[in-house]
């Protein structure tokens, strides 16, 4: 058996109404309608998840089959015209067919043996050539490249010339930015980078955070290696 229903929403972040179409087994199992909308979509999904009891359905009408379920369903959204009205959920007629998502569907929760068989059959991993094909292209993809590890002084010379952060249109813009994000206070100047030995962190800060650090943390350039934390503990008793 199939029905037509309106679901009457009496919170306050969409419409208060929904018409849709269903069986009535998915109505006594909690069923309140797909929204697809944009729009309403999300907020339709996370009310029904944490305020379900905002939500009251009542049948319009019933049916014997689906098709005539559907059919009352595009009536009734036509006839009050919800596409263009504020007091509607709906977005848009049911136009388009007969709703088949989620549990609307004839074949919700049944199995297809046929459909399995035939991907069996045709899975691309049991034929031989589609198999030595991509073994061949994992093998080729192993070898390593004939000038890796080969200093490329022409490509360096490129990288150095194109590196935006010696372009000071970019360095400029870059402050700017920051000024504008951090009310007018550029969070990068007047500051030192520190790293921590034993967790190999690195970090910015202003020389008045840096003296509330523990002893972990050291100045360290941002391109220079973190010392080991033994040979650090080693050093400080040597001296």
């Amino acid at each position: 058996m199939f029905c037509t229903y309106i679901v009457t929403y009496f919170g306050n972040k969409m419409p208060p109404f929904y018409i849709g179409s269903t069986s009535v087994s998915n109505i006594k199992k909690g069923y309140l309608g797909s929204v697809s909308s944009k729009k309403y979509k999300d907020i339709w999904l996370s009310e029904i998840l944490n305020n379900k009891s905002l939500f009251k359905i009542r049948i319009v009408s019933l049916h014997k089959d689906r098709l005539t379920a559907y059919e009352k369903e595009e009536y009734l959204q036509r006839k009050l015209k919800v596409m263009n009205n504020d007091l509607y959920i709906n977005r848009c007629y049911a136009i388009t067919g007969i709703d088949v998502s989620g549990r609307n569907n004839p074949m919700y929760g049944k199995k297809r043996p046929e459909v399995s068989l035939k991907m069996k059959e045709n899975n691309p991993m049991k034929n031989k050539l589609v198999a030595l094909k991509m073994s061949n292209t994992k093998k080729s993809l192993k070898k390593v490249a004939y000038n890796k590890g080969i200093p490329n002084p022409v490509q360096s010379l490129k990288m150095k010339e194109n590196n935006p952060m010696k372009c000071k249109e970019i360095t400029d813009k870059m402050v700017s930015t920051r000024l504008l994000n951090n009310n007018g206070v550029d969070p990068c100047k007047n500051t030192i980078w520190i790293a921590n030995i034993k967790t190999k962190i690195r970090r910015r800060v202003t020389s008045q955070e840096f003296e509330l650090l523990d002893s972990l943390w050291i100045k360290l350039g941002n391109k220079q290696p973190i010392p080991n934390y033994i040979q650090e503990i080693h050093s400080d008793f040597a001296a």
